[in-house]
């Protein structure tokens, strides 16, 4: 396979009431955008932001997607919520618990 050099995409200039980390996320957006909108590839700068997913499958393999931006997985495999820290979290669950179960309580009474 051919070793191909990939060609930058140009960015944008920003406006100066920006602060620098604001106009790097527009500038990244518009690169990304401006990627896929045309035929050029992303420079190769911007690679380590996307890596492969990696999670184990239903099937037993690596998954292959590309994680997304910033993050390491995919869509399909970003992790959900580990559950409330704090105590009041930890009281605000088990209350709405309470709740729902005497809600379903109440539903299975018989008529």
């Amino acid at each position: 396979m051919k070793n191909l050099q990939r060609k930058p995409v140009p960015a944008i200039s920003t406006a100066t009431t920006m602060d620098s980390q604001e106009s790097d996320n527009i500038d990244l957006t518009y690169r990304l955008m401006l990627a896929f909108l045309t035929t050029e590839t992303i420079d190769l700068s911007l690679q380590p932001l996307r890596v492969t997913c990696g999670a184990k499958t239903r099937k037993n393999k690596a998954c292959r997607n590309l994680s997304i931006l910033g993050k390491a997985r995919c869509k399909y495999h970003g992790g959900a919520s580990t559950g409330p820290k704090t105590i009041e979290g930890k009281e605000r669950i088990s209350e709405a618990q309470r709740k729902r179960w005497a809600k379903f309580r109440e539903m299975q009474k018989p008529l």
